[in-house]
C-alpha cells in the first residue's frame, strides 16, 4: 500500500501544470494534478456506492 501511495504522490507531483476544465456553466483552469485527484476520488466514491449497492440484504 505504501509504494502505491508513493507512487500517486510521485505521479501528481510531475503533473502539476495547468488545465481548462468546464461543467455545465462552470469554466475554469486548475492544476492538473487537482484535477486527477478528483476524478480519482469521485471514481472510488462511485465503486464504493456499486459496490455496497451489490451486497446482498439478510431477511429477518
Amino acid at each position: 500500500m505504501g509504494a502505491a501511495l508513493l507512487f500517486v504522490l510521485v505521479f501528481l507531483v510531475q503533473n502539476t501544470g495547468g488545465v481548462e476544465i468546464g461543467f455545465l456553466w462552470a469554466q475554469g483552469r486548475i492544476p492538473l494534478a487537482v484535477a486527477l485527484l478528483a476524478a480519482g476520488m469521485a471514481g472510488a466514491a462511485l465503486a464504493r456506492a456499486v459496490a455496497a449497492a451489490r451486497v446482498p440484504r439478510r431477511r429477518r
